[in-house]
């Protein structure tokens, strides 16, 4: 809960700068020595895990976990349309607001949506697991040598939208969409090219909508949505926006840093593969190494990075660095990488160590998906309403992948600490490979 603003409450340091100019350099600053080298020299400077921004617009960061937490829950910060400055053209959702960026009812009501939808299908999501994964392995064992990256992307998209909506649509439109959705800066410098990225997404765009509202089992999610109050003018553009945004995207980082991780942990997968039996679905739900590995992946590459919440009215705010004074209408960013580095909590942070979660403080400190990696999904929350599902399918593709097969990338993986995008949670470049093989 908020609490009163009082005079006692010290302002965030730092400056937003000149105006105009404060964002200009402050933003050129964050593309030029990149994400970690922008908050950690102002945490140092301000000796603070709070302090002002510049970045795109004036904003206050929180580096910390107890500041950050408000940020998940809290209904006096709500979500902006767009993640900041990330904001995606209004034609390439539909027009319709995705319900991640509404708050009261207009989220609520979708969320509690996608939660029942994902119940219902949430016993059916092993089985597609395995139709999608003997297909995608099989035909990489025949591949050898292939970029892995774009193979990972497709299976992705094929898994989310077989087990939701009971066929797959273009991989091709999902990737073009959904991996530039935010990149669309100046759309209306694009529009009068007819090849440009825009364009092409929007046409994209179209055929993913047609393909929704045609699936096999969109008739029984229509029936589920309109018992929580979507309408079907919104429904095909929220679920595009769900799957192809929140689900797609989320996935195919986590799949790549699983792959990432298992290829540069030495024995890691020989560890994990006599633990495992193939195909056993309790082992996949209880053994303690295999979570640590998924928690560790999603520690150290979370899938989304900064997270927001603009203050309805004044109040405190609670960090490891003091209370603070949030005014009206201020823009609070919580940088989850650096929450999830605090050597208090998870000693040597940088270093991948998924026995570290036999201790309960690793285990309730691990954030990610707008939340605790334990704490229950609830339609009036911000957690994405994806996370359980994600957890299980990176599980089983983990599991799939070191008790079956080997492989040796050309490239050691590697994730940078200075460039930002869409795919900054996933290892850099096209993950290209030396071979892939079955075990016999």
């Amino acid at each position: 809960m908020s609490e009163t603003v009082t005079p006692a409450l010290r302002p965030p340091p730092g400056s937003y700068g000149l105006p105009f100019l404060g964002k200009v350099f402050g933003t050129a600053e964050f593309f030029l020595f990149g994400w970690e080298q922008y908050f950690a020299r102002r945490r140092d400077i301000h000796q603070s895990t709070v302090f002002k921004v510049n970045l795109f617009q004036p904003t206050i960061a929180v580096l910390d976990q107890q500041g950050i937490a408000p940020l998940f829950a809290d209904k006096t910060l709500i979500q902006d349309y767009g993640f900041s400055w990330a904001v995606p053209p209004r034609p390439l959702v539909g027009d319709v607001t995705p319900s991640i960026f509404e708050h009261g009812p207009a989220h609520d009501d979708p969320k509690a949506f996608y939660l029942a939808l994902m119940a219902a299908r949430g016993p059916a999501l092993p089985g597609v697991f395995d139709a999608v994964a003997d297909e995608f392995f099989g035909r990489w064992t025949k591949l050898e040598k292939f970029d892995w990256q774009g193979e990972i992307e497709d299976m992705a998209v094929s898994l989310i939208f077989e087990w939701l909506l009971g066929a797959r649509p273009s991989t091709a439109d999902v990737r073009l969409i959904y991996g530039g959705i935010f990149l669309h800066m100046a759309a209306w410098a694009e529009r009068p090219f007819p090849n440009s990225n825009y364009n092409r997404s929007l046409k994209a765009y179209g055929r993913l909508v047609d393909f929704i509202r045609t699936s096999p089992r969109y008739g029984e999610v229509e029936a589920l949505a309109r018992s929580h109050g979507v309408s079907a003018e919104a429904l095909p553009h929220q679920l595009a926006f769900l799957l192809g945004m929140n689900g797609f995207l989320g996935t195919q980082s986590m799949l790549k840093s699983i792959v990432g991780e298992l290829s540069r942990q030495g024995g890691l997968q020989d560890d994990l593969q006599a633990r495992l039996v193939a195909g056993d679905l309790g082992a996949i739900f209880t053994d303690s190494l295999l979570d640590g590995v998924i928690r560790e992946v999603l520690r150290l590459h979370p899938p989304v990075f900064f997270i927001f919440g603009r203050a309805t009215e004044d109040r405190a705010l609670s960090t490891a660095s003091g209370d603070f004074a949030i005014r009206k209408g201020e823009l609070v960013m919580g940088v989850i990488p650096f929450a999830l580095e605090d050597p208090s909590v998870y000693p040597d942070p940088l270093a991948f160590d998924a026995n570290r979660y036999v201790e309960a403080q690793a285990r309730e400190a691990l954030i990610w998906s707008r939340g605790p990696h334990d704490q229950a999904v609830r339609p009036d929350d911000k957690i994405c309403p994806g996370k359980d599902p994600a957890v299980l399918i990176g599980k089983l593709f983990c599991a799939r992948l070191a008790t079956g097969y080997r492989w040796r990338l050309v490239d050691p993986p590697h994730w940078t600490r200075k460039h930002y995008g869409l795919n900054v949670a996933a290892p850099v470049g096209a993950l290209a490979l030396e071979s892939f093989e079955a075990i016999p």
